[in-house]
C-alpha cells in the first residue's frame, strides 16, 4: 500500500497486455461493507485486473500463474492466513506466509514495484526482482520462508523509505504486546 494501489494495478495490467506479458490477478480481501466492495472489485475489474480472493485459498492463484499470467500480492498486509513472524522496521511482523512458499517451491520471481506521485503525474519504481531457485523443500521450512520473506520486507521498507508521505496504513501490522 505505498502510494496508489489502484492505479498502479490499472497500470501494471495495461502494461503487461501491452508486452503480451499474461493477464494480471490480484490477491484480495473482502472488503466488509457489500456495496464498496462491489464497486472497488468491478472497477478492478474494469482495469483489466482478475481478482482472486484470499478466502479462496492458493489453488487460483496457482492455476492463474501456472496459465501464464502474473499477479499482485500486497505483502504488507495482516491478514488471517497462516503467517509468519517476519522484521518489518525492525520489529516482527505477521506476514502472509503463502506467497513466500509459493515464490520458493516454483522458482516464481518477486518483483517489488511501487507507485510514487511526481509533479501531476506518477512514477513506477521497481527493485531488482527476488529470484528463488525452486526447492520444494526449501517452502514446506519456516525458517527458509521466513528469510525469503524478510527479503520481500526488506524492498518494500526501501521503497516505503524512499518515499514516506506515501506509505497509506490503515492496518494493525504489528502486535502491541
Amino acid at each position: 500500500h505505498l502510494g496508489c494501489w489502484e492505479l498502479l494495478g490499472g497500470w501494471l495490467a495495461r502494461e503487461l497486455d501491452r508486452r503480451d506479458a499474461g493477464p494480471l490477478a490480484v490477491v484480495t480481501g473482502t472488503i466488509h461493507n457489500p456495496p464498496v466492495d462491489r464497486l472497488v472489485q468491478d472497477r478492478r475489474r474494469r482495469l483489466g485486473l482478475l481478482t482472486l480472493p484470499r478466502e479462496a485459498g492458493p489453488a487460483p492463484l496457482l492455476r492463474h500463474l501456472r496459465a501464464g499470467g502474473v499477479a499482485a500480492v500486497l505483502l504488507d498486509q495482516r491478514t488471517q492466513v497462516p503467517s509468519l513472524d517476519v522484521p518489518f522496521f525492525g520489529r516482527p511482523a505477521p506476514t502472509a506466509a503463502g506467497p513466500g512458499r509459493l515464490a520458493l517451491r516454483h522458482g516464481i520471481p518477486v518483483l517489488p514495484v511501487a507507485i510514487a506521485r511526481r509533479g501531476r503525474g506518477h512514477v513506477v519504481r521497481h527493485l531488482a526482482p527476488l529470484t528463488p531457485a525452486a526447492d520444494p523443500a526449501a517452502a514446506r521450512d519456516d525458517s527458509q520462508v521466513a528469510a525469503f520473506l524478510a527479503e520481500c520486507n526488506d524492498c518494500l521498507e526501501d521503497l516505503i523509505r524512499r518515499n514516506p508521505a506515501e506509505w497509506g496504513w490503515f492496518h494493525r501490522r504489528w502486535d502491541d504486546g
